[in-house]
């Protein structure tokens, strides 16, 4: 049973023991990201040519909320993060207060241009 199926069963459940008629709407945002695998070992192996880079790979899903999973109903992606905090520590990003690490900028571009490189000789 789903989480959706479970919710609408335990709503259905106190409308029954309260004796009244209860409305479930639950809104459908956006879906989730799902890399492409093929996408993701090319952008691994870009990362790997761009020397020091780190990948960690997250085993846990984020529960956060993303809008390009709607890139995905359309293309093959891959999302991944870079790392961009400064040294001494900052804000969580999507704040005011955000004050990013400008060394990540130049890092996420070289990234993205060896993974295009990476793309085109693959012929994919």
């Amino acid at each position: 049973m789903g989480v959706e199926e479970k919710i609408r069963q335990i709503v259905k459940g106190i409308a029954t023991i309260t004796g009244c008629r209860m409305d479930l709407l639950i809104p459908v945002g956006c879906p989730g990201v799902t890399n492409d695998p093929e996408l993701t070992n090319l952008v691994r192996d870009a990362a790997g040519m761009n020397g020091g880079v780190e990948v960690v790979e997250l085993h846990r899903s984020s529960m956060g909320g993303e809008d390009f999973a709607e890139y995905q109903l359309h293309v093959p992606g891959c999302m991944f993060r870079l790392g961009c905090k400064p040294e001494n520590g900052c804000t969580t990003l999507h704040s005011p207060n955000f004050d990013i690490d400008e060394r990540a900028l130049s890092i996420g571009s070289k990234l993205l241009a060896r993974a295009v490189i990476l793309h085109s000789k693959h012929g994919a």
